[in-house]
């Protein structure tokens, strides 16, 4: 018999299937016991309300330790995203913090005044020490560890740029944070131009212009594109994800459905990942076609599943296709 504990909107099943992923390779324990690795595979467990989890990384970070209540499930740590379906739960550790090391300099810059100042002390820190004598320090993640910077204008406006391989933050005149996202690369001028790439089956990548008034960016035009072929067997995935990203999903369908593309924002609601489903979902539905559709937003997301129906390589129906997992042993094992 299954035990409802409910809150905000998620319910915790005694006895649950919890499927455990990790960014980086780890060792998993639930209540103390060592349970196996997890890593971009998943360990899946039999878990009761109140177990106490331990993700353990390889190498200098810090382990991730949580209590498995509902209150978990509806707002996680920074560090982790949960998605929750009926009897099942999936928690992905996004990243582990690294543990402080010595302090080191990665970049510094004289600026509006100013003195800015990336630094690392595990994860990369930037700390702004304003002409007024007020200072601001932001912890900015691992990915601004080999940063650099430099300065520019944008409109004719002078902002500083913090920029690495894949991330880009942008101050204003002074010295607030105006810009942070993840990158591929950007421009200055007129406005600042950015290029986002997303890890999809047809490596989408987005081509965004934002406008600038001294303090802040808000976006002006951009336009999305896929930039590979999409192999016949993640066909399904790459459709959904067209739909989310706005990259043409009309080309997957087929003739009679080709009309009917702007209703898909509609039918699919409000989606923001598009996920594989575990394995237990394809040996109990059989859908060989269907993808896990993510909706929320801070870390906590409910799941639905929706098949494309396939037909000559193209899609020619959507549907939602319920499912409950069935109880799990409690083992780690991979899926």
């Amino acid at each position: 018999m299954f035990i409802d504990i409910k809150c905000a909107g998620y319910t915790f099943y005694n006895n649950m299937t919890v499927y455990f992923s990790s960014a980086a390779t780890a060792a998993l324990k639930l209540d103390g016991a060592y349970m196996g690795p997890v890593g971009p595979f998943a360990a899946v467990l039999e878990a009761e309300e109140g177990s106490f989890c331990e993700v353990v990384p390889e190498g200098s970070f810090h382990p991730l330790a949580f209590f498995l209540t509902p209150s978990f499930l509806s707002s996680p740590p920074p560090l982790a995203e949960v998605y929750c379906g009926v009897n099942f739960a999936m928690i992905h550790i996004v990243r582990f913090e690294r543990r402080c090391g010595e302090l080191s300099l990665v970049c510094q810059r004289r600026y509006s005044g100013g003195l800015a100042t990336l630094y690392r002390r595990g994860e990369a820190e930037l700390m702004l020490e304003r002409s007024d004598g007020q200072m601001w320090l932001k912890r900015m993640g691992e990915e601004y560890c080999s940063a650099h910077m430099a300065e520019g204008t944008v409109g004719g406006r002078d902002v500083l740029c913090v920029y690495s391989q894949n991330a880009l933050a942008v101050l204003a005149e002074d010295g607030s944070l105006a810009f942070q996202s993840a990158v591929r690369s950007y421009s200055l001028g007129d406005m600042l131009g950015v290029t986002h790439a997303f890890p999809t089956c047809a490596g989408v990548v987005a081509e965004c212009s934002y406008s600038y008034d001294g303090s802040r960016f808000a976006r002006a035009s951009g336009r999305t594109v896929e930039t590979r072929p999409v192999r016949p067997e993640v066909k399904h995935f790459a459709f959904f994800e067209s739909v989310l990203f706005g990259a043409s999903p009309e080309n997957y369908l087929c003739g009679a459905l080709k009309d009917r593309a702007a209703d898909l924002g509609g039918f699919l609601g409000p989606f923001c990942r598009v996920l594989v489903p575990p394995a237990a979902f394809y040996a109990a539905t059989g859908e060989r076609t269907a993808a896990a559709l993510a909706y929320g937003d801070g870390g906590a997301y409910t799941l639905k599943f929706f098949a494309a129906d396939m037909e000559d390589g193209l899609v020619c129906n959507v549907r939602e296709v319920e499912y409950a997992a069935p109880s799990a042993r409690t083992a780690a094992r991979r899926v």
